[in-house]
């Protein structure tokens, strides 16, 4: 089914900050490991984020396309604060 171009550009745009999101999750929990066992409560909290934004980064991708739009791919980098 094809969809408004406004809301497939609207879901993109989400799905573009889930990819940010995953990416920082994930070099959160990397930046952490080193420090362990002191880190381990912040590292499962970034585990945890981790899965979350995967699993929502995965809905968004089902919902564009079953909208008829095509799914904005992840950079390749991110800048983190």
């Amino acid at each position: 089914m094809t969809d408004d171009p406004g809301t497939v550009r609207a879901l993109s745009g989400l799905l573009a900050v889930q990819h940010a999101a995953v990416y920082a999750a994930a070099a959160a929990g990397g930046a952490l490991a080193p420090l362990r066992p002191v880190s381990d409560p912040a590292r499962l909290l970034a585990q945890s984020a981790y899965g979350a934004h995967r699993e929502l980064r995965d809905r968004l991708v089902a919902e564009i396309l079953g909208r008829g739009g095509s799914p904005p791919a992840a950079e390749p980098a991110y800048q983190l604060p």
